[in-house]
């Protein structure tokens, strides 16, 4: 994986040429939602005994991987924040563990969560929304978190009406060099690192693993134009838009006992 340039303004001529070169582990999200289940069910995760804890930029073309982990695992617990970020704290991913079914005296979790990017025939970071007359982008959030940084003025003290986006640049201004702008990719990479920590990290302080097998998921939510249309940015064609999986962590920890399933889900792609 090489991280990319940053988004661009001019036409943008093959989404499918910078996904192969920028995010080479891709996984289509249909494949991948298939893949996990099957890889999990031999660790004894399966939807009807197994609660999907799922974060997702509140972005709505994020719903989709949301809709279909539902399909996989039933209806999840929402962790979503602007970006993926988790914001929740250890009282509400509390609330969720006492969700999961108790099967011979074991609970399952499954914890996903994604930053996420767009890849358009118009740029990187760049989508149309349907009804609007501008191009839109994806991540909005990261985005107007890179314009600060550009800006040179960046605000992180915790905004009351803001709260969640000032949680985010606390979050992400202390690996990033003084001076320097991350390119749209990387700092989505750079997030999903981000919430991969804060997830581990709350589920150290919530999980017991005396009574509690869970798995995690964590990646980039990529959201692919098919690379062929060069419809104008105004006609709106969310329509084309296919999501991919840039997975970064999957593992499951069962009996106390973690196995890294990361290498098998790459090996099917």
């Amino acid at each position: 994986m090489s991280a990319g340039s940053s988004e661009q303004q001019e036409a943008f001529e093959n989404p499918d040429q910078w996904m192969a070169t920028n995010l080479k582990d891709v996984i289509s999200a249909k494949d991948c939602g298939n893949f996990i289940s099957e890889m999990l069910s031999t660790h004894g995760f399966k939807r009807g005994n197994t609660v999907a804890c799922v974060s997702v930029c509140r972005d709505e073309m994020c719903q989709p991987l949301l809709e279909l982990l539902s399909h996989h695992w039933g209806m999840c617990f929402n962790l979503s924040s602007l970006a993926g970020m988790l914001t929740l704290g250890k009282t509400g991913l509390s609330a969720a563990m006492h969700h999961a079914p108790v099967e011979n005296g074991k609970e399952r979790y499954l914890f996903c969560a994604f930053s996420h990017i767009a890849v358009d025939v118009d740029g990187v970071g760049v989508c149309s929304r349907i009804g609007r007359t501008t191009r839109s982008n994806a991540c909005g959030a990261l985005c107007a978190f890179r314009t600060e940084l550009k800006s040179g003025h960046i605000k992180t003290q915790l905004d009351p009406i803001d709260p969640e986006f000032s949680m985010l640049k606390q979050a992400l201004i202390k690996d990033i060099q003084y001076g320097t702008v991350p390119d749209l990719l990387s700092l989505t990479i750079s997030t999903a690192k981000v919430i991969l920590e804060d997830l581990e990290a709350l589920i150290k302080v919530g999980v017991d693993t005396n009574k509690s097998d869970y798995a995690v998921l964590v990646g980039v939510q990529c959201h692919k134009h098919d690379g062929v249309s060069r419809k104008s940015v105004c006609t709106g064609y969310m329509h084309q838009y296919e999501d991919f999986i840039y997975p970064m962590a999957f593992y499951c920890v069962t009996d106390g006992n973690k196995t890294d399933l990361k290498p098998a889900l790459l090996q099917r792609v």
